[in-house]
């Protein structure tokens, strides 16, 4: 049973209502222009009553009225990754990030890359990992490359522990062949 303040389950919130952007233009007063809040408005309430395809619609007539809204592209992708969509989802993320300003393309590049990651594609998620501390600031990316250098440096000593002591089987190459090559 919902409470008498939930407007989840007003009757008019579950009714699609077709607009004709012009016809709406002119019934407003004078220098007020129409927008396309109705609709993310209504892909916010479907998304959260779980219902992922009426969302989805919402959310991509928005766009149709203005292109460039970010916060709805990002709203937009996130729905189209939940629903396994994952090319759609990373074509709206990528739309978003160019759209976006220098902040938004940090929160929407480290979304898409976890998305990335949650559907086992790492090569395309390094890529937008790479991107974002691209754009991070000269300290931050001079540290990462200390690190990177300092971890690149513990896997080679490994490697060459591995090629002195370890067994082929272990390996998985002929022992001992980084030391014959000079290598070490």
């Amino acid at each position: 049973h919902n409470s008498p303040g939930s407007i989840l389950s007003w009757p008019v919130l579950q009714v699609d209502y077709p607009t004709d952007p012009a016809k709406v233009a002119a019934l407003l007063p004078p220098g007020i222009d129409p927008s396309d809040t109705a609709n993310v408005h209504l892909g916010f309430v479907y998304d959260k009553q779980g219902e992922a395809e009426k969302a989805m619609g919402y959310y991509e007539k928005a766009l149709e009225g203005n292109a460039q809204d970010v916060q709805t592209m990002g709203s937009l992708a996130e729905l189209y990754a939940k629903s396994d969509r994952e090319k759609d989802s990373i074509a709206m993320y990528e739309r978003a990030i160019e759209a976006a300003g220098p902040e938004q393309r940090v929160t929407l590049r480290s979304k898409l890359g976890s998305s990335l990651i949650a559907s086992k594609n790492f090569e395309k998620a390094a890529e937008v990992y790479g991107a974002l501390v691209a754009d991070a600031p000269r300290e931050t990316r001079q540290r990462l490359d200390g690190f990177g250098l300092k971890l690149g440096t513990a896997y080679q000593i490994y490697d060459d522990c591995l090629d002195l002591v370890g067994t082929e089987q272990v390996v998985g190459k002929t022992h001992r062949t980084d030391l014959a090559k000079g290598k070490l």
